[in-house]
């Protein structure tokens, strides 16, 4: 299989048909397309989430980024840290002094957790399971027709295009500038889609489902986010935000940039959709309307006025694993 997440088809037969209901409180949980639980208590709907990642911030984001876009806000982490043999007191320390920088940040308490070394860890690895409360919000699609309209913020390929001019900027270097490599860096806060899915939840009688984007980029985001609504997808390929130089890192190292680690970048259908971009760009958050539902269940990126024609299908892993061995 394919480095990166486990993909759809193996996900949704070996392991998430497998997960049996024990809570009725539980509205849904472990499922392929669902990036968090949903537990109903009386007015309160509790939310949990998951993010993975080789260093705490990368793990605490992608947390963070499921729970925005189901509205939720945040209450409190736990987290797992797993080291290989041999790992230093002090650097045990400095990571967990990261997430306490983070905590204090978000104004979130970390619950407790659990930390391992062992032989089967090559490298330190950290997951955070987030705990978040919906109210106005909550993530499951509300009633989506054809015609409403997708959106989607910041750029594509964030994460994997700042992975790019870190760890390739020697390839990078016999093709491109080296003051245009580092306009190719985003940076971490860019990383983050709490603002975008904090002000979207309060157009919730506007904005229909929100899908944060990440492995597989966004192609594969469009996929869930299709597949999530039950309906089909029909995108304009030149109206989907991306940077020129993310496009030049990956025409240098022959990788698909619409299929590059996006994380940073979320996907959002609304009905309005010129409400909903106008109100995220008042706020700094780039945005774009790249396309439309549909009523079948084809997701189509449209590559020119031709009539050319891409047919969306579930990931197989990410780009990045093909020019980087872990991240």
């Amino acid at each position: 299989m394919e480095q990166g997440s486990l993909g759809e088809l193996y996900l949704t037969r070996s392991v998430t048909k497998h997960i049996r209901k024990h809570n009725k409180e539980l509205q849904f949980g472990g499922a392929t397309l669902n990036d968090c639980a949903l537990l109903s208590l009386d007015e309160t709907r509790l939310v949990s989430t998951e993010g993975w990642g080789t260093n705490p911030y990368l793990a605490w984001v992608k947390a963070m980024n499921n729970l925005a876009t189901a509205g939720a806000i945040p209450i409190g982490v736990r987290i797992l840290m797993m080291f290989p043999e041999g790992i230093l007191e002090e650097t045990v320390k400095g990571y967990m002094s990261e997430f306490n920088k983070l905590a204090d940040e978000f104004g979130i308490q970390i619950m407790g957790g659990h930390t391992q070394i062992s032989e089967a860890y090559a490298t330190p690895t950290f997951t955070v399971t987030a705990l978040g409360q919906c109210k106005e919000y909550f993530p499951e699609p509300k009633k989506i027709e054809a015609g409403d309209k997708v959106i989607m913020t910041k750029w594509a390929g964030v994460l994997g295009s700042d992975i790019i001019a870190k760890q390739k900027a020697d390839v990078l270097s016999g093709r491109l500038s080296r003051s245009y490599i580092e306009g190719g860096i985003f940076g971490e806060d860019k990383y983050q889609v709490w603002e975008e899915g904090r002000l979207l939840s309060k157009l919730s009688h506007n904005v229909l489902y929100m899908h944060d984007v990440s492995s597989g980029g966004v192609y594969a985001g469009l996929w869930q986010l299709g597949s999530r609504i039950g309906k089909g997808l029909k995108i304009k390929h030149f109206d989907i935000p991306i940077k020129q130089e993310t496009i030049e890192f990956c025409e240098v190292l022959d990788i698909n940039p619409y299929m590059l680690e996006g994380t940073g970048a979320m996907l959002a259908v609304a009905r309005d959709g010129k409400e909903a971009v106008n109100a995220l760009q008042k706020a700094g958050i780039n945005a774009a309307i790249i396309g439309e539902v549909t009523q079948g269940k084809e997701r189509i990126v449209t590559l020119s006025d031709g009539g050319e024609k891409r047919f969306l299908a579930p990931a197989k892993g990410d780009e990045i694993y093909k020019v980087v061995s872990l991240y």
